[in-house]
């Protein structure tokens, strides 16, 4: 298997793991001194049981996650809506929904209300009316380094592989849902060659999800269609490109983040050199299949 197909590989197989990813989101009316995890108890209405009294509500949490398979989740994504409950101080975690997969849905849903039992004389919450609702707007921006696997063709029959090049890129995001959005993405990057530099820019618009983490961690994929446009100072081209992306970003507060991602970018272009003296005919493939994989970091900006 040569390196592009491996690179393929790899990011197919990160999507697959970021897709397993439980997604934590909550809303919170209060917030009291935080606690340890081990102090929660976790209560499941469909059983019957009750929350004792009095209790203070602090919130609600919802906790979702992809599987294939349609095990049984509970434990685990209760143990998660617990840790959120203990982070805003709530010591009781009372289960009022949980969902396995079916023919409508690939997700585990688990639903609950955050509260803390019989608050003491004296104790206020540090918070009133907050909230973790994910943002509806997202936008970043971001630099770093790539490497491409193809051949470029210039003048005099030079043909260079394997190049490393700067790369930047900049995207917004429309959530439609909670999780599920609509991406539109801009990369750029530029190449120094011997003889002709090449610059090379992609704009497309696809899909994304988020998967919310506990502590504030998010995790995002992407899947983009677009053109690409290539300018090696001799002939402009444009051609059809895709993206792939997968990213880890931490919400620093409500509005500003930072993140990083790994960036699988294709495109296609006839070679400028096809009809030209300099190249033996036949000698080459002339299409220029580009496959670049760069790492890139930056800020994240959420409305």
């Amino acid at each position: 298997m040569n390196k592009p197909l491996l690179q393929a590989a790899a990011i197919a197989l990160l999507l697959l793991l970021a897709g397993c990813s439980p997604s934590v989101m909550s809303i919170t009316l209060k917030t009291y001194t935080p606690r340890p995890v081990e102090t929660v108890q976790i209560l499941n209405a469909s059983q019957g049981q009750e929350a004792p009294q009095p209790s203070d509500t602090i919130g609600e949490v919802l906790v979702m996650r992809t599987a294939i398979k349609a095990k049984d989740e509970y434990d685990r994504l209760s143990d998660l809506a617990a840790e959120v409950t203990a982070k805003e101080g709530g010591d009781i975690l009372l289960v009022t929904q949980y969902k396995r997969p079916n023919f409508w849905s690939s997700r585990h849903v688990l639903r609950g209300i955050m509260l803390l039992h019989a608050p003491t004389v004296g104790t206020h919450p540090t918070a009133e009316a907050t909230e973790s609702r994910p943002p509806r707007h997202i936008f970043k921006m971001d630099g770093g380094y790539g490497w491409t696997a193809g051949d470029f063709f210039q003048p005099l029959n030079n043909i260079y592989r394997n190049r490393y090049s700067p790369s930047w890129r900049a995207s917004y995001s429309y959530m439609l849902l909670p999780t599920v959005g609509l991406k539109l993405a801009y990369d750029g990057t530029h190449y120094d060659f011997p003889t002709n530099d090449l610059t090379q820019h992609y704009v497309g618009l696809g899909l994304t999800s988020r998967y919310y983490l506990p502590r504030n961690w998010v995790v995002d994929e992407a899947f983009t269609l677009g053109c690409a446009f290539a300018n090696d100072e001799i002939k402009k081209q444009h051609s059809f490109g895709a993206t792939c992306d997968l990213g880890v970003e931490y919400m620093l507060t409500q509005h500003v983040g930072i993140g990083a991602e790994f960036n699988l970018i294709y495109s296609r272009y006839l070679s400028p050199y096809a009809n030209s003296s300099l190249i033996k005919p036949g000698t080459w493939d002339l299409d220029e299949n580009l496959l670049r994989l760069s790492l890139t970091g930056g800020l994240r900006s959420y409305i």
